[in-house]
């Protein structure tokens, strides 16, 4: 059995929401959901992707819809939460996975523009999406949140300094509104990956010579993740069967972190 087919918990008659989910922990994540039971929504900027997340979750018999949606735009994710409460009037788990990456950049030649829009992606719109998400999660009890982070979000990273921030504000805001959230019985928390098989980790490979060498050096598994690997520890943060975690970072890496 591979790890995308692994399921963990119920979601039967659940809502659930994922951004980025056209592609790696995205889309093994939307997968996992429906094959649990989730209606799904699954959005993101690429369209043929996100049709693509969809389609695969109906030809296995699942339910879901992509609703395109441009995250650095505060109409457009009015817009998405507006459409789910119209047609699903509730939201039982979210998981915040949309983020960018970007080149080695050092801080003196790195540009304003650079730092904005990392960070427009990867901080403002999780803390917009989570505004919009508890709005239909209010009054429902055991409602679950989950943002995507980094392994870096821990750890800094020389030339990436807007990267770095970014990953870190996401574990403190996930922190922040755990707290807030607790009392109403909503549970929020932080995935942080390492290095994962994305088309991010594709497009950073092709500039490493020798990367197989190298993450064996780096990492004490010896390899990078498979999507489904991270998506097994998101559906599990996302289900019942982690009733009592909560503010939590969760961090997925092979050890990365602990060298």
């Amino acid at each position: 059995m591979s790890y995308e087919e692994q399921a963990v918990g119920s979601f039967s008659g659940k809502t659930a929401l994922v951004t980025g989910g056209g592609s790696g922990i995205g889309r093994a994540t939307a997968l996992a959901l429906a094959r649990e039971g989730a209606q799904v929504i699954v959005t993101g900027v690429d369209e043929a992707a996100g049709t693509e997340t969809a389609g695969r979750i109906a030809a296995d018999g699942g339910v879901a819809n992509y609703v395109r949606t441009d995250l650095t735009r505060d109409d457009e994710i009015d817009a998405l939460f507006s459409r789910i409460d119209r047609e699903h009037g509730k939201l039982d788990c979210a998981f915040n996975n949309a983020g960018v990456g970007g080149m080695p950049t050092p801080i003196l030649d790195a540009p304003v523009a650079l730092f904005d829009q990392v960070f427009a992606i990867n901080s403002r719109s999780i803390w917009l999406c989570m505004q919009g998400e508890l709005r239909l999660m209010s009054g429902r009890r055991g409602s679950t949140i989950l943002n995507n982070s980094s392994v870096h979000g821990t750890l800094g990273m020389p030339g990436h300094s807007a990267y770095v921030a970014s990953k870190h504000a996401v574990i403190g805001m996930t922190k922040a509104v755990a707290l807030e959230m607790a009392p109403a019985g909503i549970r929020v928390n932080c995935l942080c990956p390492g290095a994962t098989k994305t088309a991010m980790f594709s497009r950073w490979a092709q500039t490493v010579p020798d990367v197989d060498r190298i993450l064996k050096d780096m990492i004490p598994l010896g390899r990078a993740a498979e999507p489904g690997e991270a998506a097994a520890a998101a559906l599990w943060l996302l289900s019942d069967s982690s009733s009592y975690v909560t503010g939590q970072t969760i961090i997925v890496d092979g050890g990365f972190s602990i060298v």
